[in-house]
């Protein structure tokens, strides 16, 4: 008797269904409107406790700046990466905020709605250096996040770049 409960339970076991696991091959993304974040897909939506945000500017050399979307791309596989959606507005250096980053090393990047091509602003050494003219290392600056902490001062501010210089938009 003992036997065909056992046998019934591992039937039972194994027919049930099973909650997905999230890979590192998953591209989870954040976008913010009105001050909210929204998760787009399920690894996104972890719990909060074993994430952490980044925040700071994402700059444009205008008067006001384009809408554009910034990037948290993982520095060991650039198929992880978290974003943020900045709408246009008349603030040269809006301030963001990527919730939900999973701890690792990233690199930031800040792409131009309906531009598919290279990033065209970054955070970089460019950036410490004041985005001053005599400087010229436009090299990334990698950016560690840690579960349950907020990493500022993050500025996507780099536009000066030659271009090519940062990848294209991950996918």
């Amino acid at each position: 008797m003992k036997l065909i409960i056992s046998a019934m339970l591992v039937v039972a076991i194994a027919c049930a269904p099973q909650a997905a696991t999230p890979t590192s091959s998953a591209t989870p993304s954040s976008t913010v409107a009105a001050g909210t974040t929204t998760p787009a897909t399920a690894a996104a939506t972890q719990s909060t406790a074993a994430t952490g945000s980044i925040t700071g500017l994402a700059g444009y050399p205008a008067e006001g700046h384009p809408a554009m979307t910034i990037y948290a791309v993982s520095s060991t596989d650039r198929s992880v990466f978290f974003s943020v959606a900045v709408p246009r507005g008349t603030d040269p250096k809006p301030t963001y905020t990527i919730t939900g980053v999973r701890p690792g090393t990233y690199a930031l990047f800040a792409y131009l709605d309906g531009n598919d091509g290279p990033a065209g602003g970054a955070y970089t050494q460019y950036v410490k250096c004041g985005l001053n003219a005599s400087c010229s290392d436009h090299t990334i600056i990698d950016v560690v996040v840690r579960s349950g902490e907020t990493v500022r001062d993050i500025d996507v501010t780099d536009w000066y770049a030659p271009q090519g210089t940062f990848p294209p938009r991950p996918r």
